[in-house]
């Protein structure tokens, strides 16, 4: 695994999402399921379950879980 900064990031890249982290750029999930705060972004003061081929966008919090998303 290789750290790299937010600007270092390209499209096809793999990251890790782990409790407690804000969510770096737009990704899609690949498997598994995850739950994200996303009230930063729309409003909603629950926090959803996300599953695979659900888009989540930066800035999302991670509530519980952990995923290797794909940008």
């Amino acid at each position: 695994m290789e750290k790299t900064s937010r600007r270092g990031l390209v499209p096809g890249d793999i990251i890790k999402l782990s409790l407690g982290g804000i969510v770096a750029a737009d990704v899609r999930l690949l498997e598994g399921s995850i739950q994200l705060d996303q009230s930063m972004l729309t409003g909603e003061s629950i926090p959803i379950e996300a599953g695979p081929d659900v888009q989540t966008y930066a800035g999302a919090l991670v509530r519980r879980g952990e995923q290797w998303p794909k940008l």
